[in-house]
């Protein structure tokens, strides 16, 4: 499978975990996040892969383990 192909499937997953993790904080709280992973994750859902680093930084500074690639 190709990188682009492989980052195309990866930005799924990845802005699922975003939203699982970093967004819905329990049942009756939820947290809008920052603009700059809302963007990132904008991006990536557009297609834009490039804008994947920046959702796996803040999965990361989280201490949530990223998805796995391809």
């Amino acid at each position: 499978m190709s990188s682009q192909g492989s980052d195309t499937a990866y930005c799924p997953a990845l802005t699922q975990e975003y939203q699982r993790y970093l967004l819905k904080l329990g049942a009756h709280n939820y947290n809008p996040g920052t603009v700059d992973g809302a963007v990132a994750v904008e991006q990536c859902k557009a297609g834009n892969t490039s804008a994947a680093f920046r959702a796996e930084r803040k999965l990361r500074d989280a201490k949530i383990e990223l998805p796995a690639r391809g």
